[in-house]
C-alpha cells in the first residue's frame, strides 16, 4: 500500500455540511468523500484539457453540460 499523508483542512459551515451530507449519502468516510472527489476532478480537469465536454442526462432525456472550475 503506499505511503498516506495526513492533512488538516479548514472549512467553511457551509463546506463542512456538503461533505458531511455526501458522507451520509455515500455511507462512507470524510477521507473516502474527497479522495473521490478529487479522483472525479481530476478526471474533468484532464477531459477539459482534452476539450472534452462533460455531460449529464437525466432519467428524461435533458442534457446539462457540467463546468467544473
Amino acid at each position: 500500500m503506499a505511503e498516506r499523508k495526513r492533512i488538516q483542512l479548514e472549512l467553511s459551515e457551509e463546506a463542512y455540511g456538503e461533505l458531511e451530507n455526501l458522507k451520509v449519502l455515500s455511507g462512507s468516510t470524510n477521507a473516502m468523500v474527497i479522495r473521490n472527489a478529487l479522483k472525479l476532478y481530476k478526471f474533468a480537469k484532464e477531459e477539459e484539457k482534452n476539450a472534452s465536454k462533460l455531460i449529464v442526462e437525466s432519467k428524461g432525456g435533458e442534457k446539462r453540460q457540467i463546468l467544473i472550475p
